[in-house]
């Protein structure tokens, strides 16, 4: 949307109240960041909210848990304590003496039926074809517990989605004066973001089965292992703190891999990009948008679409006609009422690339790689929409993926964080999939776009076209990825002064009411965002 626009459209009355709730979830993301702030938090959802939920109930289902200590040491008792009965306990052979003595001697312990077994014996079951469908597999360090109702859970997912082979719960740790502290409160199965940070590492149930043919070294090896194997429907997320860890001082729950998680694909020879950008008048902010677009971006091939929406002013004019004599622009005009969702479809007819790169005219070019690396995103065949990490002028988040709810609709995750903030989990610093990305800067296959008929330009002329249009690309099955490797500005005006325009706020009430009743969004949970973590967010706020 042009600077200008926007501008005017920002300074209703009708309009306010609206930004302040869309940026609420996502500014609230900031204080979560802290961890004084994130446990106090915590610490109340456990006392109001975590203490009421209910299991779900057994139905007579059955599992077989095989628990692997990965280390035996004073505190073990306290992890034995929390396991259901009957459970398998893998340990070393050499440890295998001191458990039993330690089951027997303790009253907690000496009647649950746990089984001891040693790595060779886990072995020896996995070869044999022995364990049957429902048996999995985790592992736990000294200290560790599993949750109250951890083995419900994983059994009501196991039923829930029969095709899972790798079940994974939320975590927190345990301090050392018994406070729970320090959630990880995880996203939805996500390969890009998993490539990036490893983020199930922990707190995670295999299916036993996937051991076969494989020698046993070490349970953590077992998703890099088998992720050739993975769609997306055998992993399984549950948003319950299933697991309790041990509390060592040291937060790291994080990132272990130093890169964005790309999995580059780029073909072998260089497809073309079309840029379109849309603007009226503004012929500096145009510039500084085109000028950083030339001398910052390190991919050549691509041709400069600007889409001239009734311009009169002679300094625009001018500028067009210089524009012109580049061979890479082409400037078409786009008479009438202001519709972005029309401008835009109407350039599209006019490009020539393979793919599209949609970009707002107040945005400069800060990574020579962007254009690089969200193509290396949108060339793959699940990929449907690529976003941007867009920062406003004073270093500030601007936009790092879209989640979607029923009352905001659209909020850009972690919008107002510094901008050398790694964010929540690092999900700042790594790709990842959301239902959405902004338009500000978009890239997706021409094919693509043109297979759900572009943006709506009957129904949403001004906003939520972009969510739409991921959400469309989205139920052809394909994932819209944010990539974290390509930084632009995005210089959205922050001030709000008075307009009312009634006429625009009605259709911005339209739009939205639009977008919420196609996509039954009170029924779509974002599975980018934990619904505990909304929860905590809210009971913070």
């Amino acid at each position: 949307m042009p600077l200008s626009l926007r501008q005017r459209l920002k300074r209703s009355d009708s309009l306010l109240g609206w930004y302040r709730r869309h940026l609420q979830h996502a500014t609230d993301i900031r204080f979560f960041t802290d961890s004084d702030f994130r446990n106090h938090t915590y610490q109340q959802w456990v006392r109001q909210i975590e203490k009421s939920r209910v299991p779900p109930p057994s139905n007579g289902r059955m599992i077989e848990l095989y628990v692997w200590l990965r280390n035996v040491d004073y505190r073990v008792e306290s992890t034995l304590t929390s396991l259901p009965e009957g459970c398998h306990v893998i340990v070393e052979e050499q440890s295998l003496l001191s458990i039993r003595l330690l089951i027997e001697r303790s009253s907690n312990l000496r009647n649950k039926g746990l089984r001891l077994l040693s790595h060779k014996q886990l072995q020896a079951i996995v070869d044999s074809n022995t364990p049957k469908s429902g048996a999995w597999l985790c592992t736990l360090s000294s200290g560790a517990r599993l949750g109250n109702f951890t083995a419900l859970y994983l059994a009501d997912a196991a039923h829930i989605n029969s095709a899972a082979k790798v079940i994974y719960f939320d975590h927190d740790e345990v301090a050392v004066d018994g406070q729970r502290i320090n959630p990880v409160l995880k996203p939805g199965w996500d390969l890009d973001f998993y490539l990036g940070t490893e983020y199930i590492r922990e707190a995670v149930f295999f299916d036993l089965s996937l051991l076969k043919n494989s020698e046993i070294i070490s349970p953590e090896n077992l998703l890099l292992s088998f992720k050739p194997k993975f769609r997306d429907e055998r992993i399984q997320h549950v948003e319950y703190i299933g697991f309790h860890l041990v509390d060592d001082g040291v937060i790291d729950n994080e990132s272990h891999v130093d890169n964005y998680g790309i999995c580059q694909s780029m073909p072998d020879t260089q497809p073309l990009v079309s840029i379109i950008i849309p603007t009226r008048d503004e012929a500096e902010v145009l510039r500084r948008c085109l000028d950083s677009v030339f001398a910052h971006t390190s991919y050549t091939n691509y041709e400069v679409i600007v889409i001239n929406h009734d311009s009169v002013k002679a300094e625009s004019l001018q500028y067009f006609t210089l524009l012109q004599q580049d061979a890479r622009v082409h400037v078409i005009d786009y008479h009438g009422e202001f519709n972005y969702s029309a401008m835009n479809n109407r350039a599209v007819e006019h490009a020539s690339g393979d793919y599209l790169l949609f970009l707002n005219n107040d945005t400069e070019v800060l990574s020579p790689g962007w254009l690089t690396d969200m193509l290396s995103l949108a060339c793959r065949s699940e990929t449907g929409c690529v976003g941007a990490k867009l920062f406003y002028p004073d270093g500030r988040i601007q936009h790092a993926g879209v989640v979607i709810d029923q009352n905001a609709v659209a909020s850009h995750w972690h919008k107002l964080m510094p901008g050398d903030h790694k964010g929540y989990m690092h999900s700042l610093i790594h790709n990842r999939r959301f239902h959405a990305v902004t338009a500000a800067c978009m890239m997706v296959k021409t094919s693509l776009f043109n297979e759900v008929g572009g943006f709506d330009e009957a129904s949403l002329a001004v906003a939520f076209n972009d969510v739409d249009l991921c959400l469309k690309v989205e139920a052809l099955e394909k994932i819209n990825v944010y990539c974290a490797s390509a930084h632009l500005i995005h210089h959205e005006s922050l001030s709000r002064g008075e307009d009312n325009n009634r006429l625009k706020a009605q259709r911005f009430a339209s739009e939205k009411r639009v977008i919420r009743e196609r996509w039954a969004l009170s029924e779509r949970p974002d599975r980018a965002i934990n619904k505990q973590l909304s929860e905590m967010l809210k009971l913070a706020h």
